[in-house]
């Protein structure tokens, strides 16, 4: 990601995991054309996105800690605009292409100035 060329999104996201843990997560993705690139504070790399009209589709490397060590994990992260202000996130996790997780979110999201800033309350299962 070109950090001179600056931020067409930010996107905010909130955490809380099944062991009571919390955490906040901060995308900054580019836009050309309807297609995105960019990365989140744990992520390997830059995620390749796009949208088609009103889905956004995201594929990344996230880098996750499991016991004492760090494993990089696919992900395909579908969100799907249900409204002016809703959000539904479906996430497929794979390792070596086998299936280790899936996530389902549903947000609230605002606009503002021109940027798109979601907020996601989640629960998100340990990894298989």
């Amino acid at each position: 990601m070109d950090a001179s060329r600056g931020t067409d999104l930010t996107l905010d996201e909130y955490f809380e995991y099944d062991d009571g843990r919390k955490e906040r997560k901060t995308w900054q993705l580019e836009k050309s054309g309807c297609r995105y690139s960019g990365r989140r504070e744990d992520t390997v790399g830059d995620g390749e996105g796009r949208q088609e009209g009103n889905a956004f589709n995201i594929r990344y490397v996230l880098r996750v800690p499991v016991d004492g060590r760090t494993w990089d994990i696919d992900m395909n992260d579908w969100m799907y605009l249900i409204d002016e202000k809703t959000v539904m996130n479906r996430t497929r996790m794979t390792k070596f292409g086998i299936r280790v997780g899936e996530v389902s979110v549903t947000s609230a999201s605002i606009n503002v100035r021109h940027a798109a800033v979601a907020t996601s309350e989640s629960r998100v299962a340990r990894l298989a």
